[in-house]
């Protein structure tokens, strides 16, 4: 029979283990471009070059919203779409075009083939680069509304955790 003491101190241990959950990565997208954007993100699937695309998150305007979650952000390139409701058109810079079903939620596997167009209802669309330091464990992307000339937008890194750190504001210097 457990005595009292006895009992406290394995209870104990075992809040200890239920609350030691791993560390949440995350890559997080903020709306700031004026009204609704869908956002799609496009990320390495295997170490032999083949891209996963996925979409569409939909993000109301000042809101925020995690598009990848883990334990940790297993890579460091990912790219990312985001266009406002009812037009095509990429809110952010572009380096590159990847595969994505324009119309209805996807997850495209070797997104990076260029023969998507075969694919109705598939098109090609272009998607900004984003470098991620393994120092980090979360990561802000601010996108916002084209210039008044047309011409895309940044997507901003607006913030972001070192390893193990508390959140700062991009403007922070990494300590």
């Amino acid at each position: 029979m457990f005595s009292k003491k006895a009992a406290f101190v394995w209870l104990a241990g075992i809040l200890v283990l239920i609350s030691a959950s791993p560390a949440t990565a995350w890559l997080e997208v903020c709306n700031e471009c004026g009204e609704k954007a869908l956002v799609a993100i496009a990320r390495p699937y295997s170490h032999d070059g083949s891209i996963l695309t996925e979409g569409w998150w939909h993000i109301e305007q000042g809101k925020c919203l995690k598009v990848i979650q883990g334990t940790r952000l297993s890579y460091s390139t990912y790219y990312l779409h985001a266009h406002k409701k009812g037009t095509t058109g990429n809110l952010i810079e572009n380096d590159e075009k990847f595969c994505v079903d324009p119309i209805n939620a996807f997850k495209i596997l070797d997104a990076q083939k260029k023969e998507c167009r075969d694919s109705a209802p598939r098109n090609l669309f272009d998607f900004k680069k984003i470098q991620i330091s393994e120092n980090y464990d979360n990561i802000t992307y601010t996108i916002r509304s084209r210039a008044k000339d047309g011409t895309a937008a940044p997507a901003e890194k607006t913030g972001y955790t070192p390893a193990g750190g508390k959140e700062e504001e991009q403007n922070a210097p990494p300590k």
